[in-house]
């Protein structure tokens, strides 16, 4: 596999741009791109096969769905607030009004022909569970936006921030098998933003085989493609480092298997 799965960001004004997608990257099921609402404009989503999730990365709007219902969410950085997003499921429509100008995250996803809700979800703050994984200098937090309950085809998303100089996805961990009870098959994405803004991380991705194993520098709006292997991210000195992850595979259990020359860190 080639040294190709770092991408770097771009946000669409007011339309939606692919900046990964199965067109130009290793990729099966999952579209993703940042778009940009300016105030006072309206953003109109309706996909015909594929289930469209947004995600407010900043800004208000105020959002119409299933016909008259009406809702305004608001978000004012991804390192301050839980997350508020949309669900819209394949030929279901919504109408995204800025009241200030707005960014978020647009993923599509191809959900195979399973099952998903009937109708349009919205998530709010209150509906986003937090947990802390990990302890010492592999601690970091955790925010669910579609776990695996949740009435969608395939994918699975939620938000990690790591304090400075911190590890997550740590014990290095894949899930690129399908091999159950230890391992699921999913394709991932990690989408990037740092505070200050200028700030850096590092991703390692890498296979026990050495077939895979390369390491980037992550920045502001960068996007890594994770089709295999193990994928642990460290942020740099004295920066917060958020990174949006999205899962989708052939089953909604998202199963992990660590590499074992690492997983002793859980009793150090």
């Amino acid at each position: 596999m080639g040294n190709d799965l770092l991408y770097h960001g771009m946000t669409a004004e007011h339309d939606i741009i692919d900046i990964v997608s199965p067109d130009n990257a290793p990729l099966t099921y999952i579209r993703f791109g940042v778009s940009k609402i300016r105030q006072y404009q309206e953003f109109r989503i309706k996909e015909d096969r594929n289930e469209c999730i947004i995600v407010l990365l900043s800004g208000t709007i105020r959002i119409t769905h299933s016909g008259t219902q009406t809702v305004e969410l608001s978000r004012t950085s991804v390192f301050s607030e839980r997350a508020s997003a949309l669900y819209i499921p394949p030929t279901r429509s919504a109408s995204l009004f800025a009241m200030q100008d707005s960014e978020m995250a647009v993923i599509r996803t191809d959900p195979k022909d399973r099952m998903v809700a009937d109708n349009t979800i919205v998530i709010k703050p209150e509906n986003v569970k937090t947990r802390i994984v990990g302890k010492k200098s592999w601690c970091r937090t955790v925010q669910d936006i579609i776990p695996v309950d949740f009435p969608a085809g395939v994918p699975v998303i939620g938000e990690t921030i790591n304090e400075p100089g911190k590890w997550s996805s740590s014990p290095p961990h894949k899930h690129d098998m399908a091999n159950p009870p230890n391992e699921s098959r999913h394709e991932e994405i990690y989408y990037y933003r740092l505070e200050p803004e200028q700030g850096f991380g590092l991703q390692r991705i890498y296979s026990l085989d050495g077939d895979l194993d390369h390491t980037y520098t992550v920045k502001q709006g960068d996007v890594v493609v994770i089709p295999k292997g193990y994928h642990p991210v460290v942020a740099g000195p004295g920066y917060q480092l958020y990174y949006l992850w999205v899962l989708a595979g052939e089953q909604r259990q998202t199963l992990l298997s660590e590499d074992p020359a690492h997983n002793w860190i859980h009793n150090a």
